[in-house]
Order: structure tokens, then C-alpha cells, then sequence
């Protein structure tokens, strides 16, 4: 962790290590778990919808659900994710698959993890990927040991803007003309939230 920044208390007792294990990707509406094979149609599904294609991709993209899920298949492998974690978003009211989570890259020695999120067309203003973002980014510091959590959201998408800008990410740049949609070049931003800041905001939450 960066020097000088205050860290959590270290553990006494296996109690402690056993409730942090439980809760560590547990939030108020949803948990973070391991995509199973079933989940793969689910978010290939998501992925493949013409309404919110274009806010996940910097083109159109165009594959069958068999490429899509293929894709996932990998996407959502663990078995060799280093600095990071692949995710899906289960409520926990009703145990449906509701988004999933992926974050990438946070290895040595930059310690720099790329954040992606998706919330099923179905399931979005209802709070699940608000309590999403906050368990993901809890856990890339307290878990991966990440230094600094980044992702791109497109310009037109202000509503992503909020959501992340609400969970403590910063606007740090535009990248111009950088998405192709409709005949037109969009810009996106690069938004991203630091240890110092986490940490600051965790203590807030907690005094």
C-alpha cells in the first residue's frame, strides 16, 4: 500500500480472518461469485443485445451466442487471472445472475488494475450496480493489493459517469474520437480511483 496511508488493524483471531472471508465480496443487494457454465449464456445474452452493445463496445459487434459464449468461456476463466478477478453479480434477494464484474492487469510492480461492469438490461436502476461497484472496488484494495482501479466509459454515457463517479472514481482524461458509432467518432473517458482515495473514503464510511 502506498507509505503513510493508514491500513486496517492487523487480525488477533481466526474469528477475525473467518468474517472477513464471508464478507469480502458481499454487499447489501449482491455478491460476487465465480461464473458458472449456466452464467455463460446469461451474460453472453447481455452482451449480444443490440439496446446495450454499443455501451460496452468501441464498435457494433456482431457473433452468435455459441461465439459469444466461447468468449466468455475465456473471459471469465480464473485459473490464470493474475492482479485480478472475473465475476459474476448475484442478488441476494433472489439468487438471479444480475451483471458481472471483471478486473484485469493489477500485477506487479505497477499494481494497476483495469475495471469492467455490466448489469443486465433487465436489472439496471435498481441499485445492484451501485452495491456492484463498491464490493469490486473494496476488493481490488483490500484483497489484490491494487495501487490505483481504472476503467473507460463512453462520453454519451452519463448515467456510467454517475454510477462511478459516486463509487469514487475521477474523470483523468478524454480520449477523442475514440469509439465509432452511427456514423460518428466519440469520445471516451478514462476514469480512475487511487488506494489514498479509497482509503479515505473507506474511513469516512466506517467513522
Amino acid at each position: 500500500m502506498t507509505q503513510g496511508t493508514s491500513r486496517a488493524p492487523h487480525w488477533e483471531r481466526s474469528e477475525q480472518a473467518s468474517e472477513y472471508g464471508k464478507r469480502a465480496l458481499t454487499g447489501e443487494l449482491v455478491r460476487l461469485r465465480a461464473a458458472e457454465e449456466d452464467d455463460l449464456v446469461t451474460i453472453a445474452d447481455w452482451y449480444r443485445d443490440p439496446e446495450y452493445t454499443v455501451l460496452q463496445s468501441t464498435t457494433y459487434q456482431i457473433t452468435s451466442r455459441a461465439e459469444t459464449v466461447e468468449h466468455m468461456r475465456k473471459w471469465f476463466d480464473n485459473t490464470t487471472a493474475q492482479g485480478g478477478g472475473n465475476f459474476v453479480v448475484e442478488a441476494l434477494d433472489t439468487g438471479q445472475v444480475v451483471g458481472a464484474v471483471n478486473i484485469w492487469g493489477g500485477s506487479l510492480p505497477l499494481r494497476t488494475g483495469t475495471l469492467a461492469i455490466q448489469i443486465g438490461g433487465d436489472f439496471v436502476g435498481k441499485g445492484y450496480g451501485t452495491d456492484a461497484l463498491r464490493v469490486a472496488v473494496d476488493f481490488s484494495f483490500r484483497e489484490l493489493g491494487l495501487n490505483r482501479l481504472q476503467l473507460n466509459v463512453a462520453a454519451f454515457n452519463p448515467r456510467a459517469i454517475r454510477a462511478y463517479e459516486k463509487a469514487g472514481f475521477v474523470i483523468e482524461g478524454r480520449r477523442r474520437q475514440a469509439t465509432f458509432h452511427d456514423g460518428c467518432f466519440h469520445d471516451d473517458l478514462i476514469m480512475a480511483i487511487l488506494f489514498d482515495d479509497w482509503a479515505a473514503r473507506a474511513a469516512e464510511r466506517t467513522a
